[in-house]
């Protein structure tokens, strides 16, 4: 399956770990699950700050041409994702 930008958990016994996924893919086989991404943080380690500076960044981009609009949506959707997971993981 495709995935997009977002929080990922995985579960270990007792244990939760929250990481912030940056889109990928993942297969599932035998009782194995296989996570495939260009970017994977502990979500503590997030910089909402940072975060939220490129949201702002991201969504004052210019956007006349299909590609920098593509561009400025996937910045802008990382940028949410990444402030989502941020505030969950302090929760």
């Amino acid at each position: 399956g495709r995935l997009g930008y977002g929080e990922m958990r995985i579960k270990s016994g007792s244990q939760t770990h929250v990481y912030y996924i940056d889109g990928g893919f993942v297969q599932v086989a035998d009782n194995v699950v296989a996570v495939l991404t260009n970017r994977a943080l502990p979500a503590g380690k997030l910089d909402s700050a940072a975060a939220e500076a490129q949201l702002q960044a991201a969504s004052q981009r210019p956007a006349n041409t299909p590609e920098l609009f593509e561009i400025r949506d996937r910045q802008v959707a990382q940028a949410r994702a990444q402030i989502r997971t941020a505030r969950r993981a302090r929760l």
